[in-house]
């Protein structure tokens, strides 16, 4: 009826008690969410330190290797010398993969932790 249409117009223009306790509890529940994913960042945060550290290890092996490969192009480089460079080198590509698996680890497992967090 008329009367109904009328009634559901003027009722849409305002908002009712109902609307308004689900946008306040919707309010109570972002706040809730974001207080919980502060609180997972902070429990993940020694894993983040663990990422960081391991990408700087990475990032150190890494310089370390192309200061070695510089030093192994000198033509006047002696055998001894060629060879020590080659062990060192060799070395520092251990470190470099294994600070490379370890940072893919703890990317994996902070990515993991704030993935849960939301």
């Amino acid at each position: 009826s008329l009367d109904d249409y009328r009634g559901l117009v003027l009722s849409a223009d305002r908002p009712d008690a109902a609307h308004g306790a689900k946008s306040e509890a919707t309010h109570i529940d972002k706040s809730e969410r974001r207080k919980l994913a502060s609180q997972k960042r902070q429990a993940a945060a020694p894993i983040k330190k663990q990422a960081d550290q391991a990408e700087r290890a990475l990032d150190k092996a890494s310089k370390e290797i192309s200061a070695i490969d510089l030093s192994l192009t000198k033509p006047d480089l002696s055998s001894e010398d060629r060879q020590r460079l080659m062990l060192t080198r060799a070395d520092w590509q251990r470190k470099a993969e294994e600070a490379e698996l370890n940072w893919l680890e703890a990317t994996e497992a902070y990515e993991a932790a704030l993935a849960d967090a939301s």
